[in-house]
């Protein structure tokens, strides 16, 4: 990626699709999930590529991949 590419949240849904009837708005740790799953996907399992898709600190992509149960 170049400085002028801009990545979209990977999970973050387009304005014009709405989440099905039968299934409640994601949670905030279920979008983190997905995003850092599909960074992480997009990446080969590359940490420190991921945190950067993602604007984090790798650091905090490390932590938040044990919170979530991503290990």
């Amino acid at each position: 990626l170049t400085q002028d590419t801009h990545v979209a949240p990977a999970s973050a849904p387009h304005a014009t699709e709405a989440a099905p009837a039968d299934r409640p708005p994601a949670s905030l740790e279920e979008v983190e999930r997905e995003a850092i799953r599909r960074a992480l996907e997009h990446t080969s399992g590359n940490r420190s590529q991921a945190a950067k898709l993602l604007g984090i600190h790798r650091n905090t992509l490390i932590e938040k991949i044990k919170k979530l149960g991503l290990e």
